[in-house]
């Protein structure tokens, strides 16, 4: 592992960041995503910055 040390490119993930890019890929329209999100089958937080 010495020759190849790890590295932190982001953190941790807020719950439901990427719902949409992994919905699109897999061939969800838009309107399928949001009806999804208002039928609180899949939700997202808003990231919060601890101070």
């Amino acid at each position: 592992m010495k020759n190849y040390p790890g590295q932190i490119w982001r953190g941790a993930l807020s719950v439901g960041m990427d719902n949409e890019d992994i919905f699109i890929e897999l061939g969800l329209t838009d309107d399928e995503i949001e009806e999804l999100y208002s039928h609180k089958v899949i939700v997202k937080r808003e990231f919060k910055p601890v101070k």
